[in-house]
């Protein structure tokens, strides 16, 4: 399948919100260097445009979610050494823009999921710095 826009090469996430897709992944420049980002797209995928105003270049966005009509996207920030901290992100206008969640508690975390349960927001991924180290924490 042809998709025009969509410049990136690994797919880590993808969600329907409202009838836009948005999906997000990186991108190996020249094998090593990592480039970033969240697109979407208004006619089911045929072009893609790049989006995510407030989420910096160097986050991985894993995951998508709704959450009481909001959305959410989840990943981790690759710093220069390659150590990794959990980001939060949330759009109150269909992902226009974004602006971080405050996530005290995560962050050494590379956060791989998200997903609510009975109204509480739970994130779960890899306590990277310290060894393999597993965990789910949950946002009240």
């Amino acid at each position: 399948v042809t998709m025009t826009g969509l410049e990136t090469k690994t797919m880590n996430a993808i969600i329907d919100y409202k009838g836009t897709l948005f999906t997000s992944g990186s991108l190996s420049i020249n094998g090593a260097q990592q480039q970033y980002g969240v697109y979407c797209s208004h006619d089911d995928g045929a072009t893609w445009e790049k989006n995510g105003s407030g989420i910096p270049e160097r986050v991985a966005i894993n995951e998508f979610i709704v959450l009481n009509n909001e959305l959410y996207a989840c990943g981790h920030f690759i710093s220069e050494q390659f150590t990794s901290e959990a980001m939060l992100y949330k759009s109150t206008n269909g992902g226009q823009s974004w602006e971080q969640v405050a996530t005290p508690g995560l962050e050494t975390l590379t956060a791989n999921a998200i997903f609510e349960h009975k109204g509480l927001l739970f994130i779960s991924g890899s306590l990277s710095q310290m060894g393999q180290k597993y965990g789910v924490f949950v946002m009240k």
